[in-house]
């Protein structure tokens, strides 16, 4: 979200670049490195929805991928790639040129005739040539990659001077992470690979006014178990989905993989981090309020269609009382929820207000939003009138963190489905 020249498409939101400049200044005085990210396959809504740049879709109806065989996307990319250099500054040591969940890439007619591949690795080769002048390293994420070749032989075609930040928000189980995988990083570090793990605070999934905790604290120490295992050159903890949880509340997670990424001992260093972030709040109790699924895709599984910034159908919990199926597996659902949460604000609340932090005063009243939000819905499910939910108090809990464009539709995910 900053103002480019060479690309007409900045956010309300956006930052000009003298403010930019002002925040890059900040990290870098505090001792972090400032990697540029600029998309180079998917994720190009916010230029491809616009209308001056649709030529450049690779598919005319999908507006979330660039064709890679389009001469004037490259033309495009570099200048844009230019002007980022420019705003980070001569000190730039990384890029990273995106290449995830490119789900439309190699489909039109052109890119059909090449070997997705081969065209891929020579699209970021002719983005990437002023880095390469500059002996900036080029990154991209892993997935497009394995997509090619589920057996990750993909990852040793990519030429050595890219790094690969491998990406993996959930744990094992749940994911497509396997031990091939893990044997491949293991092969592209030996070979000299610059390759970094990424674990996540939030992400696709995650609770509309909290963080899971547990969830996020497993994915995060097996990150950090398989980046001294197959000696990575780093750890990244990854934060998504603006429209959803609490950048705040997320603070505690950052601490956590700070302390994993130098020894592995989990439990330990969650103890160690709710003393010192919650003070005497009850570890358990956390999970419990943050550890249940608030995701609307749970009412009938279309989980994609709400991913990110979408919004569900106005009424959607309406819609789902008219199906007595529906009504009844969503009502279970909710009721659950309601009753761990109702339960792990009651301990939580034992604390003494004067010995409350300000991050367990968050959490509590992120807490109340989150039961009020499902007391809401089991009222539409049952009765269809009308519920007593305070969005205003929602609308308060959003400002502290996102302006008003972004609380706007903050708010719609979360209650225009109730038809609030």
């Amino acid at each position: 979200k900053v103002r480019w020249e060479s690309a007409e498409v900045a956010h309300p939101e956006a930052f000009g670049k003298e403010e930019f400049r002002a925040i890059l200044a900040e990290a870098k005085a505090l001792g972090l490195e400032p990697i540029p990210l600029m998309q180079t396959f998917g994720h190009a809504e916010y230029v491809l929805g616009c209308e001056r740049y649709r030529l450049m879709r690779e598919c005319p109806e999908r507006k979330n991928c660039y064709c890679a065989s389009s001469p004037e996307v490259r033309r495009f990319q570099k200048r844009l790639l230019l002007e980022y250099l420019e705003l980070f500054g001569p000190d730039v040591k990384r890029f990273h040129l995106g290449g995830d969940e490119a789900y439309g890439y190699g489909s039109c007619a052109t890119c059909k005739a090449r070997e997705p591949l081969s065209l891929y690795i020579e699209h970021l080769d002719a983005i990437s040539e002023e880095l390469t002048a500059r002996q900036i390293r080029p990154i991209v994420w892993h997935d497009m990659l394995q997509h090619f070749d589920k057996s990750c032989g993909s990852f040793a075609r990519l030429p050595k001077r890219y790094g690969i930040w491998y990406w993996e928000y959930y744990v094992r189980r749940y994911q497509t992470w396997s031990k091939q995988a893990e044997e491949a990083l293991c092969r592209e570090a030996v070979a000299g690979r610059e390759i970094v793990f990424c674990a996540a605070s939030q992400c696709y999934r995650d609770d509309p006014f909290l963080v899971k905790y547990g969830l996020h604290r497993a994915n995060i120490a097996e990150a950090a178990d398989v980046f001294r295992r197959c000696g990575l050159s780093g750890l990244c903890l990854t934060s998504w989905s603006v429209h959803t949880g609490s950048k705040t509340l997320q603070m505690p997670l950052m601490d956590f993989a700070a302390m994993e990424y130098r020894t592995h001992d989990p439990a330990a260093h969650w103890q160690a981090v709710v003393r010192a972030n919650f003070g005497d709040a009850s570890p358990d109790a956390l999970d419990a309020l943050t550890g249940w699924d608030d995701d609307l895709g749970n009412i009938d599984g279309r989980y994609g269609k709400y991913k990110d910034a979408a919004i569900p159908a106005a009424g959607l919990v309406e819609s789902v009382a008219c199906s007595p199926e529906k009504r009844g597996d969503y009502a279970r659902r909710a009721n659950l929820v309601l009753d761990r949460v109702e339960g792990a604000l009651d301990e939580l609340r034992k604390v003494p207000s004067g010995k409350r932090t300000d991050l367990l005063r968050l959490a509590l009243e992120a807490g109340e939003l989150k039961r009020d939000f499902h007391r809401a819905q089991l009222m539409r499910l049952e009765t269809g009138r009308p519920v007593g939910v305070s969005v205003d108090r929602a609308r308060i809990y959003y400002r502290r963190e996102q302006a008003e464009p972004t609380v706007k539709r903050s708010l719609r995910r979360v209650y225009d489905p109730l038809n609030l």
